[in-house]
This record gives C-alpha cells, structure tokens and sequence, in this order.
C-alpha cells in the first residue's frame, strides 16, 4: 500500500506542521519506578535497563497516550532508530534525553497510522542518513519535523491502520496454529498407533 501512497496523487506534508514537541517532566513525582521506561530498536517501550538506585525520576519526561518518543542517538543501533508510540492508556516516564512529541489535531493525522509509516525501514535509513555527528551520531527532533510523510484523508489513514491490524491478528492465529498442530498432532497420531 505504502509503494501506491506514492504513486497517486496522495499529498505530503512535513511533520513539524503536524506535531508538538512535549517537555512534560514528572517535577511532582507523581510517577515512580513501575513507570519508568526505555524505547527499544523493535519499536516498542520496555522496562528501563537502567540501575535506577538512587536516580531522581523529577527530570524524567512525561509521555502520555497516543504520543510519540525516541531516542535522539542512533549510532550503534543496527541502523535503526528507537522510537515508539504509547498505546496504552497509561503515562510512562522516559529519560530527560529522549525526545516526546504529539500530533496537534488526531482528527487529520492518525498516531497508529504515523507509527506504521514510522515501522517501515525506509523510515530507519532516513534516520541513519540525516543523523549528524562524530563519535554519537544524533537525530534530532528538528530533523523529525522536516520528514516527508503522505497525508491521505483520516478515513484512508484509519482503513490502513485497520487493515494491517487485520493482517497482523491473522498472522498471529496462524503462528498460533502452526505451533499447536506440531504439539498436539504427534500425540494424536501416537494414540492412532497405539489404539
């Protein structure tokens, strides 16, 4: 779908025209260790890492749901960049470091479908080759805003999102299947033989 978003007549637009940039810290503290997260290459936030014993948690930013977070250092990361969309309904707190962002209007731009666009690996090479520096290669969120994505109406945007939520449910059940047929089919056959 995405290889005939860019053959038809769909209009791109540049991010930063479509998203805020979140400095929302926990100065309150309201947020505690259990909140405290990591983003990984694989698109997703994970537990921290990091020993946090003696850590203040009142610098962390916040990132509540539908909005955008990634880590600003791509070097040594298998050429990808780390970044993940909260799809949860609760808040997590991240590192001073990274980089959180909103969509300004959900109702023109979709977070899941942003997301998808952010999954494909022509986005990760995007990255890598406008990530400046020497010895930490970074990219920043002033280079987020200048990147091109197709803007179709929220309609088509919510058809794709739905549309691969389905393939991905499908592909699941079928992981599923295979992984039970080789678990129960031997013994099946076993009680066959032996009556």
């Amino acid at each position: 779908y995405w290889a005939m978003m860019q053959s038809n007549d769909t209009k791109w637009v540049l991010l930063g025209d479509y998203i805020s940039a979140c400095d929302e810290r926990n100065t309150d503290k309201r947020y505690g260790i259990d909140s405290v997260m990591g983003v990984s290459i694989a698109k997703k936030f994970i537990s921290t890492k990091a020993d946090m014993t003696g850590v203040s948690l009142s610098p962390y930013k916040l990132v509540k749901p539908n909005e955008f977070c990634f880590v600003t250092i791509t070097s040594r990361n298998g050429g990808k960049i780390s970044l993940a969309l909260n799809e949860s309904a609760d808040v997590y707190i991240v590192s001073s470091s990274y980089e959180v962002f909103k969509i300004d209007d959900e109702n023109v731009l979709c977070p899941e479908y942003l997301f998808l666009w952010f999954n494909q690996p022509e986005f990760d090479r995007y990255a890598r080759f406008h990530s400046w520096g020497s010895a930490r290669e970074t990219f920043s969120y002033e280079s987020m805003e200048r990147v091109g994505v197709p803007l179709p109406s929220i309609e088509e945007q919510q058809a794709i999102v739905n549309i691969y939520k389905c393939a991905a449910e499908c592909k699941r059940i079928a992981e599923e299947a295979d992984r039970l047929s080789r678990e129960i089919c031997p013994a099946l056959m076993q009680k066959a033989i032996s009556g």
